[in-house]
């Protein structure tokens, strides 16, 4: 009975415990936009997401290029995006992270 209260107790004191953690100030989040053709870059804070960069994609000015994912190289100097729209193969785009634009 005593190790059930013990963790009954521990298990209402947790969440009270946890407190969101401050991002630090590299950190970003991107996000694909399928039907913007764009890359968003968004700087997550304690209190507010802050938009860093929006990245415009795409090569048919008529139509959308639907680019669908994402993914960030170990060493953070590119980052990559697939686009399958309009190709009967697709495409995998290479970006250079460290630009602003």
């Amino acid at each position: 009975m005593k190790r059930l209260l013990a963790f009954g107790l521990a298990l209402l004191w947790t969440p009270a415990s946890l407190r969101a953690q401050e991002a630090g100030p590299g950190y970003l989040v991107g996000v694909v936009s399928e039907s913007g053709d764009m890359v968003t870059w968004i700087r997550p804070g304690v209190d507010a997401l802050t938009l860093d960069r929006k990245v415009p994609l795409g090569i048919m000015p008529a139509d959308i290029d639907g680019p669908h994912n994402l993914a960030v190289s170990s060493d953070n100097q590119f980052y990559y995006v697939t686009i399958a729209h309009g190709q009967p193969f697709g495409t995998l785009w290479k970006m250079d992270a460290t630009r602003t634009r």
